[in-house]
């Protein structure tokens, strides 16, 4: 008896031709609608429209550039098994409200309630009592790359919290799928498998708390229960898996995601700087870290330049062929954005030196990044990308911005994409079985790091919903108990009756923690021509 594939099934099962090309277009829209929406909220009308107009006509000349149409072989299943994945992975991450949040959702939760609240841009006043307690002026702006939430925050400001929450879910939900998309691409390996790749690359955290929890004084985190923040083993030091980034610092990674993703598949130079300028108005910290890609690209066309063109005409030339419409607007959208973070009030607070010991510096890179870079160099050993990520890793950890390890975690991200890429590339090429089944072992080990982080979340949910037939996930014990620690606290009794983390009601409410890394000083009235008059000081 023969099998006869039914018609449902050849639907399911059908092969379709994915364009790129629009994939990318639509990336390009994605990133630049919040900036469209800065430029409308806090610049002065008629430096909004020129900004706009030259950051539209790069991008139009981008579009030129990219192919009538991009094939990509994909199965139907296999595209909606992904969309379900991430779907899954991002619902656990606490973006939107719908399971539980980690400690950083404080801060991000203030920053996207205050520019739903309050007019654009968001100007803050204090009265003279608290001005002079805290030995700030009068009058703060909020200064923070909070590009991210504008587009959710426009339909808060239309339809309240609960709408502008849903928006921010479903806004993040589209920027990871098309970065999945676009990194599957350059991998010519499925959706599905891309997506399982980036949930679980991470660094051998797990092999880091073996080493050091018998160590005195050594306090967090432990190996059970299985819901602990593992990143934090090494101390001053961390490079976050990029389940972390997700469900911690949101606001960065989705951006520089799809800023990477389209990074490795731009077609000249030209995005590759235009795409730097949009980093640097969404996550500053990992603009810093594409900067030597963008510095390395650009060099080596320059180089290029040079040798196909020896006559001494050559230096006119290569600036004619550097003077262009998508160089300038990345150049103008990075420079606009990089202004307005001066105004930050703990960007002086930045030093150089490694935060810790020597010692642990050198474990935790070992564990961390440079056991897999080192493995995969022999592979790699003819591209000069692969050394700039071991350059980048190697020296993030000596800068510090804002008195907290955000630069070396942060600034990564663009590093550890590629470095994740490489790891793809090896399991789908690599011919040398050895290599193949360390690399395997390696990322396995590091699978541990997002599987605690999803499955806090997991338990922290179940115990709120108190879902039945679920207690035995809910580890009452644990919780009833917790564990003298270290740290002022620890992630999974952070807000024990909530979901969400909303103990920062608003940016106008001046606290310790973090504060001032999101406020920042008006404007000298030098600037009125760029900025919102309401940005500027006024002297009486």
């Amino acid at each position: 008896m023969g099998f006869r594939i039914t018609e449902a099934h050849s639907t399911w099962m059908r092969t379709e031709m994915l364009n790129l090309t629009a994939v990318k277009k639509i990336a390009y829209i994605y990133l630049l609608i919040p900036f469209a929406l800065f430029c409308i909220g806090w610049l002065n009308w008629a430096a909004a429209l020129l900004v706009l107009l030259v950051v539209a006509a790069g991008l139009v000349s981008i579009w030129r550039v990219l192919p009538a149409r991009e094939p990509c072989r994909s199965g139907r299943a296999d595209l909606i098994v992904m969309i379900l994945v991430l779907g899954v992975w991002l619902l656990l991450s606490g973006i939107g409200g719908y399971t539980f949040q980690n400690w950083d959702h404080h801060s991000r939760n203030a920053v996207f309630r205050d520019l739903i609240n309050y007019a654009w841009p968001v100007v803050y006043h204090f009265s003279p009592d608290v001005s002079a307690r805290l030995g700030i002026p009068s009058s703060l702006i909020m200064s923070y790359y909070f590009g991210f939430w504008l587009p959710a925050a426009l339909i808060g400001k239309l339809w309240g919290w609960n709408a502008a929450n849903f928006g921010l879910f479903l806004w993040t939900y589209l920027g990871i799928t098309l970065a999945v998309l676009l990194t599957a691409a350059k991998l010519r390996t499925s959706f599905r498998k891309t997506a399982l790749l980036i949930i679980f690359f991470s660094g051998m955290d797990l092999l880091g708390v073996v080493l050091f929890r018998n160590i005195p004084h050594y306090t967090y985190p432990l190996l059970w229960p299985p819901i602990q923040h593992l990143e934090w083993w090494a101390g001053a030091f961390q490079y976050s898996s990029f389940t972390t980034d997700l469900y911690w610092t949101y606001n960065q990674f989705v951006p520089a995601f799809l800023i990477m993703a389209l990074f490795v598949s731009s077609p000249d130079e030209g995005a590759v700087v235009l795409l730097g300028g949009i980093c640097v108005f969404f996550a500053p910290f990992p603009a810093l870290g594409l900067l030597p890609f963008i510095a390395g690209s650009v060099l080596r066309q320059a180089l290029v330049f040079v040798h196909d063109r020896p006559d001494r005409g050559w230096p006119v030339s290569m600036v004619r062929h550097f003077l262009t419409l998508e160089n300038l607007a990345g150049l103008i959208l990075g420079g606009v954005s990089a202004l307005f973070f001066t105004t930050n009030l703990a960007v002086q607070t930045r030093s150089l030196g490694l935060p810790d010991s020597a010692g642990i510096y050198i474990i935790f890179l070992c564990l961390e990044c440079m056991l897999i870079w080192l493995v995969l160099l022999p592979a790699n050993r003819t591209d000069w990308i692969w050394y700039v990520v071991g350059a980048v890793l190697l020296l993030a950890p000596f800068v510090n911005f804002g008195g907290s390890w955000d630069f070396m975690a942060r600034a990564t991200i663009p590093a550890l994409y590629l470095l994740m890429l490489g790891c793809g590339r090896f399991l789908i090429t690599g011919r040398n079985t050895f290599v193949k089944m360390s690399l395997l072992f390696m990322l396995v080990v590091g699978a541990a790091t997002p599987l605690y982080e999803i499955n806090r979340a997991l338990v922290r949910s179940v115990r709120y919903y108190d879902v039945p037939g679920l207690a035995a996930i809910s580890l009452d014990q644990y919780f009833r108990h917790p564990p003298q620690t270290n740290f002022g606290f620890v992630p999974e009794f952070d807000h024990p009756q909530t979901l969400v983390a909303d103990e920062w009601i608003s940016l106008s409410i001046p606290r310790g923690e973090e504060w001032n890394t999101k406020v920042g000083a008006l404007f000298n009235t030098a600037f009125r021509l760029l900025w919102n008059r309401k940005l500027l000081f006024q002297q009486n």
